[in-house]
């Protein structure tokens, strides 16, 4: 019997090896197949990328990107051009990425720890440190970016940031177009308590994280629930004023005045930050991971990387 998995990822190769647009629909769905297969949770708690996730994430946001620079002042078309069913697997690939930005880091500092150790002792004139190759200083230069604690509280910060606002923005734009569904999107990026074992690993790394970033996920849930009750007592009084239901979803109009929902919602409910930079800032994130893993594995070498038995004892 074939595994689904691999043939999953012969589509994203194929998809890749297309010269003219990399088949970015197939790469895109190829992704989004592979990760709600996961029936077992396996790919869940692999907490690193995939091969290919880097690709989808630009595939699915890069267009919305240049969207708002063709036309700047338009943001609510961006927003209802962009693929919202593909945010749950933008979120997933953002989570595993940044566990692998604090596994990055953590390797940097033990290479920079080894590296010290083995100067010292190749200082004291130890004969099994004579053969130890040390880091440039070009090298170590580059490790001390990589696990500056300064550095990594920025990308920490950001990427919480990140991953609360894209939530925020879908279900903003859920509540906008009266699009069904929207109870259990919230119930799902803003669980009252978060169980135990979670199903999606960015509720995962609130859960893990400090009590700063648990404060600012009830903030942010705080947010989302009070425009849920606006928009209620809002809804209330359209009703009150002859707008029904049939009018709100678009089924019928009123003869007497022009009445547009979604226009209405976004005049009373501005969205709260600019979509497009929203984007722009979590490709800018992403990128900078990516920099990171290059910088890592272009110093160290699979074939040449230190074996356990250099640690000291």
């Amino acid at each position: 019997m074939s595994d689904p998995s691999a043939n999953v990822f012969h589509k994203l190769c194929l998809g890749m090896d297309d010269d003219s647009d990399w088949n970015r629909r197939n790469v895109i769905g190829s992704m989004a197949e592979l990760l709600a297969g996961d029936t077992t949770g396996e790919l869940k708690n692999l907490q690193v990328p995939m091969w290919g996730e880097d690709i989808a994430l630009t595939f699915i946001l890069e267009p919305i990107v240049q969207r708002g620079v063709t036309a700047p002042n338009d943001q609510t078309k961006a927003r209802e051009e962009t693929p919202w069913h593909l945010i749950h697997v933008v979120l997933d690939i953002l989570a595993r990425q940044e566990l692998t930005r604090q596994k990055v880091a953590k390797e940097a500092n033990r290479a920079l720890g080894l590296n010290s150790y083995w100067r010292a002792e190749q200082a004291r004139g130890a004969e099994d440190a004579k053969e130890v190759l040390l880091l440039s200083d070009e090298h170590r230069n580059k490790l001390k970016s990589i696990a500056s604690s300064k550095v990594s509280t920025l990308m920490r910060t950001r990427y919480v940031f990140i991953s609360l606002h894209l939530r925020r923005m879908h279900i903003y734009e859920t509540l906008r177009t009266r699009s069904t569904g929207v109870d259990e999107l919230i119930k799902t990026y803003f669980p009252q308590e978060i169980p135990a074992d979670p199903n999606y690993l960015y509720l995962q790394i609130v859960k893990d994280g400090d009590p700063q970033e648990m404060r600012s996920y009830l903030a942010e849930r705080k947010l989302v629930y009070t425009l849920y009750r606006e928009i209620d007592a809002w809804e209330d009084q359209l009703q009150k004023d002859g707008i029904g239901e049939d009018i709100m979803n678009g089924l019928a109009q009123d003869l007497e005045r022009e009445f547009s929902y979604p226009v209405e919602f976004e005049r009373r409910f501005p969205p709260f930050m600019d979509w497009t930079e929203l984007v722009r800032i979590t490709l800018g994130w992403s990128r900078s991971v990516r920099n990171m893993v290059n910088t890592l594995q272009s110093i160290f070498d699979p074939n040449d990387t230190p074996s356990d038995d250099l640690l000291p004892n």
